[in-house]
């Protein structure tokens, strides 16, 4: 997968005494992030502040709510910049914010991307996992066309030792 540019992730901090607040561009290096922060704070003598608003994250099925802390906020803006459309697979499809954090740091999927414009055919997605990632064993070129990739496929899906989560573009597989 190459990196692709990422829409712009802000964070809106508020401090709550007199209501000023700050964006912040994310991601940030987590010192620096806490010290633009501290300093709006410092600035304003304030003690209390909250999270107001974000903006940018909705384009990846990311609601405010989800959105618990700073760091959070910050940890997720920087896995969008190196994992653009996996996480908008992972969070469209079963996965919560929390969730798809752990699978992102865990590597624990596969990336299967659709072999034309048209998207999968069926048995596709069965031919691309064998192929790109040598599934069980090799198969001999000269033996791929007695294979049923669509009854293959179809088992595939049915295990569940993985979750199958198909888009026209692109397939990600996340391992149990």
């Amino acid at each position: 997968m190459t990196k692709k540019e990422t829409t712009s992730l802000r964070i809106c901090v508020e401090e709550l005494t007199t209501r000023s607040w700050i964006w912040i561009s994310l991601p940030e290096d987590n010192k620096d992030l806490w010290d633009i922060i501290n300093d709006f704070l410092d600035q304003n003598n304030a003690e209390e502040w909250a999270i107001a608003d974000i903006e940018g994250f909705g384009d990846y099925g990311v609601d405010f709510d989800d959105i618990q802390t700073i760091d959070q906020a910050n940890e997720l803006a920087e896995l969008l910049e190196l994992y653009d459309a996996e996480v908008t697979y992972l969070l469209n499809g079963t996965f919560d914010l929390e969730e798809t954090l752990e699978i992102l740091e865990t590597e624990n999927y596969r990336i299967v991307e659709a072999p034309t414009d048209l998207g999968f055919a069926d048995g596709d997605l069965a031919h691309q996992l064998w192929n790109k990632f040598d599934y069980w064993m090799e198969i001999p070129e000269e033996l791929e066309n007695y294979i049923n990739w669509e009854d293959l496929e179809r088992d595939l899906l049915l295990d569940d030792s993985a979750t199958y989560i198909i888009g026209e573009k692109m397939a990600v597989i996340v391992y149990a």
